[in-house]
């Protein structure tokens, strides 16, 4: 933990971003893939990155912020990463309404090849996300009591870990789980763990069992949370502008009204 909260970090600008490396000499772990470079394909609401062997966050500061801000995690399978419409689009929705959002780019357990585990490598990325942002709030004008995790579909299972497994300083103050996918039985809630949004579509059937058992876990531990299932959308749509669906169109009025009534958005 130590060499984690020492590390200095190095950062880059990319499209106008900063983009924050989160080990200054590597991800632990990572050591035989350092200098490797990540690798892009397609574009627009189809942009994915893979080969990701250094960590980092993006970081989407809000013209006037309000101190709230979100770690993001986009999906992919653990194969690769939605970058554009689970991770930019995203960012630039909640920059409007005052938030700071910091998009992750964390190792991928199922990329062709990889020797990275979900909740050895994946987790510890969001953990060091979380604890970045926090070590820097005041730099980004986030409050450190306010700095929640949100994830999709693969990225929903790294966020769902990230509200179950944490310690100190890695703890979210709130998750907000998008059709989350992965083995998520086997998360178990503490009556200490950060309130729940969560939303799928019920023809979207692995992830509606899968937040049906999330929800079941909050409700045990007396953790308060949200979820909304709509009849239909599918999988795997994020924000796109133009959306044609009934969730595409309104799923982040339904998370935004969760999130003023926790006071995220004043």
């Amino acid at each position: 933990m130590k060499f984690l909260l020492l590390a200095v970090l190095f950062c880059t600008v990319s499209f106008g971003q900063k983009v924050i490396y989160l080990w200054s000499d590597g991800a632990p772990g990572s050591e035989a893939h350092k200098g490797e470079a990540e690798k892009a394909a397609g574009a627009g609401d189809f942009e994915r990155v893979t080969n990701v062997h250094n960590p980092s966050i993006t970081v989407y500061l809000p013209a006037k912020g309000n101190g709230t801000g979100i770690v993001v995690c986009p999906g992919g399978g653990h194969r690769h990463l939605a970058v554009e419409h689970e991770g930019k689009n995203v960012a630039q929705y909640f920059n409007k309404l005052g938030v700071a959002v910091f998009v992750l780019k964390y190792r991928l357990a199922r990329a062709e090849g990889s020797s990275y585990k979900v909740e050895e490598h994946a987790l510890a990325d969001v953990q060091r996300a979380i604890e970045v942002v926090r070590q820097r709030a005041a730099e980004w004008g986030v409050a450190s009591a306010r700095v929640g995790v949100m994830g999709f579909s693969a990225g929903g299972e790294v966020a769902a870990l990230a509200g179950s497994r944490y310690q100190g300083i890695t703890r979210p103050d709130f998750q907000i789980l998008m059709y989350p996918g992965g083995n998520l039985n086997a998360i178990v809630y503490g009556k200490d763990a950060p309130p729940a949004f969560l939303l799928v579509t019920d023809d979207d059937p692995t992830p509606t069992v899968g937040v049906m058992s999330l929800y079941q876990g909050l409700k045990k531990a007396g953790v308060p949370s949200e979820v909304h299932i709509y009849e239909k959308g599918g999988h795997g749509f994020g924000v796109k502008p133009g959306a044609k669906s009934l969730v595409g169109q309104t799923w982040l009025d339904r998370l935004s009204d969760w999130m003023r009534g926790r006071n995220l958005l004043s």
